[in-house]
């Protein structure tokens, strides 16, 4: 069994937070496309074609896009369907609203909601009220976000002590090739450059081979733990890898003071004869 159901513009807006794959655009100005909702057991795709039958009546639609979540609860294992109001009405003649979404406002006062609930009451309508349920959800998921980006955090404090430690080591482990350089003719201004340029080197390596690795990974375990739970639709953390890479800039820059320390201080009669 399946449900037809058409959204509005605002409730396209909201959906766009859930669509794991395809276009709500595409839902919104074409005749036919709908998008589906994910369920358990359900492995939707777009381009797919299906029949509904409506009114007694099979229409064909095509799926454009696929939401990991929707308002409406499948309760049997009904599978759901959202077109526009256009497309509703040519596919099943109907021109009457059946369920009223209403969003509230952050801050919204209780007397605005009972006042909805007195006029739905009025009109012979039944009021259902989720922000209890969404409340608690958002709460998991808030508890959820704490400790990840809590243990990033600790991961990421670890990469940078580690980052300026391998400097450090790099350039103590060549202080006698430093001398000599220094010896030749080399400024310190210019043994400065060279490390920068290797600390620049590998930061950049590390950036590029951390966020090849880290975005894969990333898009798994966030759809298996949060889309399959909640289902918001993964997206590209760009805010997130921002972050690293400039920790990882600010990390590197730090990591070269101490070796410009020890470069501006070398003794070059004793680094030489220590070789």
């Amino acid at each position: 069994m399946s449900y037809l159901v058409s959204y509005e513009e605002h409730q396209f807006g909201w959906a766009e937070d859930f669509l794991q794959e395809g276009s709500i655009e595409e839902v919104r100005g074409t005749p036919g496309k709908v998008l589906a909702v994910a369920g358990e057991g359900r492995d939707w795709h777009t381009g797919e074609r299906l029949e509904l039958e409506l009114n007694g009546e099979l229409r064909q639609v095509q799926i454009a896009g696929v939401l990991g979540s929707s308002p409406f609860d499948s309760e049997n294992g009904e599978s759901i369907f959202i077109c526009s109001e256009d497309s509703f009405r040519q596919l099943t003649g109907e021109n009457a609203f059946t369920i009223l979404d209403i969003q509230l406002k952050r801050g919204a006062s209780e007397e605005m909601v009972t006042q909805l609930r007195e006029q739905a009451a009025g009109l012979g309508l039944t009021f259902s009220d989720a922000r209890q349920s969404k409340a608690e959800s958002q709460a998991v998921m808030i508890s959820f976000s704490v400790f990840v980006y809590g243990f990033l955090a600790v991961i990421l404090m670890i990469a940078v002590l580690h980052i300026i430690n391998s400097i450090n080591m790099s350039v103590t482990s060549r202080m006698n090739q430093c001398g000599v350089m220094r010896a030749i003719g080399m400024e310190g201004g210019q043994l400065l450059r060279m490390v920068r340029a290797e600390a620049v080197v590998y930061a950049a390596l590390g950036s590029i081979l951390g966020i090849a690795m880290g975005i894969p990974a990333h898009h798994f375990v966030f759809k298996m733990m949060v889309t399959s739970h909640w289902g918001t639709a993964w997206q590209v953390p760009f805010l997130q890898l921002a972050v690293v890479v400039g920790v990882t800039v600010a990390a590197t820059l730090l990591a070269v003071r101490g070796p410009a320390r020890k470069i501006r201080d070398m003794d070059i009669v004793d680094t030489i004869h220590a070789l």
